[in-house]
């Protein structure tokens, strides 16, 4: 069994169709374990969140992001201004179903037991491996209970890969956030007693975003391209 791992779209559909792509090349792969964040930060809201909750290869958990749009929002014109954007850009209906998304799941493949998670149980705006911990025994700690083979997580940004006690640690990366032209993603060969990794580096069309948040008046835009995307000037948008 061959499954993509893909979390932290952080609603960019230029890096999410470049993966789409490879899902075409790679017929083979019909599960996608999206580890969230796919719903805030960039301009297509409501185009990612479409994509990923009506394909059915896509089997999907919260992330910070999405835990946020069920909160009490306050002022439109306040600290959450992109937030309240992104809930206009969703509607009612996709709205309803990012937040009525689970923030973990626990699933079975060929005999490993893999737990999709974000971030930190009940916490995941929280970073794993550096929120509280020196090693990841103490990681382990706040994931045993589900005693799961393999643990899936995103948040950071940054692929990682780490066995540790027969278990196995994987971050896929983003796949939407990126300050050169590549996003990145995962994918796991999995059959008995047999579990890998490898890891894929994508190219998107950067050079389109920034037009993209100019277009739609994203709420925050300056910031968002500079610190998400490397983008500093305006000459460059």
């Amino acid at each position: 069994m061959r499954v993509a791992v893909i979390s932290d779209i952080h609603a960019n559909r230029f890096g999410l169709h470049a993966f789409l792509r490879f899902l075409d090349d790679n017929p083979e792969i019909q599960m996608v374990l999206n580890l969230g964040d796919f719903v805030n930060i960039g301009p297509h809201p409501n185009e990612v969140s479409d994509l990923v909750l009506n394909d059915n290869r896509f089997i999907n958990i919260a992330g910070n992001n999405e835990e946020a749009l069920a909160a009490d929002l306050g002022d439109p014109d306040g600290v959450n201004r992109h937030r309240h954007w992104t809930v206009s850009r969703l509607g009612s209906e996709l709205h309803a179903k990012v937040v009525a998304l689970p923030v973990q799941r626990l699933i079975e493949l060929d005999g490993f037991r893999i737990l999709m998670v974000h971030s930190r149980p009940g916490a995941s705006g929280e970073l794993p491996l550096i929120y509280r911990g020196r090693n990841l025994s103490e990681f382990w700690d706040d994931y045993s209970q589900e005693s799961p083979d393999v643990v899936l997580f995103g948040h950071t940004h940054s692929p990682f890969y780490m066995q540790h006690l027969e278990r196995y640690f994987v971050n896929p990366g983003a796949l939407g956030l990126s300050k050169n032209a590549t996003v990145s993603f995962c994918t796991l060969e999995i059959q008995p007693g047999s579990f890998s990794v490898k890891f894929h580096a994508l190219a998107w069309e950067r050079s389109e975003i920034s037009a993209e948040f100019i277009r739609k008046n994203v709420p925050d835009k300056e910031f968002i391209l500079e610190r998400y995307f490397g983008i500093h000037s305006v000459q460059n948008w």
